[in-house]
């Protein structure tokens, strides 16, 4: 089991997801991926694959749009946004821009951004105010980037990884790594609204003792 999750083997489970259209292959690379990690990681990272930042049953957001993120890869790798606008119109994803630019701004990478500093960049972006400073923390992480790093990191925000992953498919993911009925996952996190607890509780054998909560949707 992993002791720290790194975005680097995030990203390159979600680069291994995406090059298959075979929904039993993508439910594998998933399963394998999650049985490596501590729980407070699995919790992260089922929540990420699944295209939330927080939790179903919370209702933060981090407000992170467009103007932000452009402007944030551009401090982050010197590009104008004059530069970046017709990439993106090429690429059409703001990933994979991410990606591109940053392959370009860097002569040497060296992976070091932790999931633990993702939801810790997340958090803060959902505390924070104001287009200038959501973006100065948003440009600190960036810099410190990898291409898939920056590439996952911003598709997060994006609120759309596009590899083709739907909740149902991470559900399924679930239930096969910690053999447990895809029902009763299903139904946990139904209840729960939280994905991440559910593939926790999922590995714990912990799905059937589940009540419904007071002011969370269903």
């Amino acid at each position: 089991m992993s002791e720290i999750a790194r975005l680097q083997d995030f990203a390159e489970t979600a680069e291994s997801i995406a090059a298959t259209t075979k929904k039993l292959e993508k439910t594998a690379l998933l399963g394998s991926y999650l049985r490596m990690l501590s729980d407070p990681d699995l919790s992260r990272a089922a929540r990420y694959f699944a295209g939330h930042q927080f939790a179903q049953s919370d209702s933060r957001t981090t407000n992170v749009g467009g103007s932000i993120i452009s402007a944030a890869l551009s401090e982050a790798t010197g590009f104008s946004p004059e530069d970046l606008y017709p990439r993106y119109v090429r690429l059409g994803d703001p990933g994979d821009l991410a990606a591109e630019i940053i392959k370009e701004a860097k002569q040497s990478f060296q992976p070091t951004i932790t999931l633990v500093e993702t939801e810790s960049l997340i958090t803060r972006l959902s505390d924070t105010r104001g287009i200038k400073n959501k973006t100065s923390l948003l440009t600190a992480l960036l810099r410190r980037a990898s291409p898939l790093e920056g590439k996952y990191l911003i598709k997060l925000l994006a609120g759309d990884l596009r590899i083709g992953l739907r909740e149902g498919l991470v559900e399924d993911a679930i239930a096969r790594a910690f053999e447990q009925q895809l029902a009763d996952v299903a139904y946990a996190n139904m209840l729960l609204g939280d994905i991440g607890e559910t593939a926790v509780r999922a590995r714990a054998s912990d799905l059937r003792d589940v009540n419904m909560r007071l002011f969370h949707p269903i």
